[in-house]
């Protein structure tokens, strides 16, 4: 008897939508600023609400069934290779690459270890586990093979407190 080799479901982006649709309103400024400075043919782009990679569903703010969950923020590597944070704004595809806006996330001053009883050594890890980040006015455009992870967001003071710490349940 022949096994067939299990291989996961392929990268795909799903709910199609339009730069016209008025979900996009609030953003469609800041997209076609941020494509202005990028070799992308907006003739030759299409827009999504959703990203499926292999068993994770990444949604857009814009996307309007997510049930009640922050299912768009996530961790990313940036051009150094660090990790940030933002807010998924929407998914588009050109030349069969995928790419997400994101809204981008900013430490702020404020450290958890700074509310904490616990050994200097082990601040800047815990920092670096659970940073102490405030939403931005800044955007920018990444491969999503630079996405990581979903996250998780809890209120601390005026900011939130983000970690990539987890248990995935998807819901679609």
């Amino acid at each position: 008897m022949l096994s067939k080799e299990f291989e996961p479901p392929s990268p795909q982006l799903l709910n199609e939508t339009k730069l016209c649709n008025d979900a996009l309103n609030s953003h469609r400024k800041v997209l076609n600023e941020k494509l202005a400075v990028l070799p992308h043919n907006i003739r030759k782009m299409q827009l999504y609400l959703r990203f499926k990679d292999k068993y994770v569903t990444y949604h857009s703010v814009l996307y309007g069934n997510r049930f009640p969950c922050v299912s768009y923020l996530v961790s990313y590597r940036d051009q150094h290779q660090q990790t940030q944070y933002g807010n998924i704004i929407l998914f588009y595809s050109h030349d069969n690459v995928y790419y997400s806006l994101i809204q981008q996330y900013i430490l702020s001053p404020v450290k958890i270890s700074d509310y904490l009883m616990i050994p200097n050594e082990l601040k800047s890890r815990i920092d670096s586990f659970y940073p102490i980040c405030y939403l931005s006015n800044e955007f920018i455009i990444i491969q999503v093979c630079d996405i990581v992870s979903k996250c998780l967001s809890v209120s601390f003071l005026e900011y939130l407190c983000i970690s990539e710490r987890r248990i995935s349940y998807e819901h679609d």
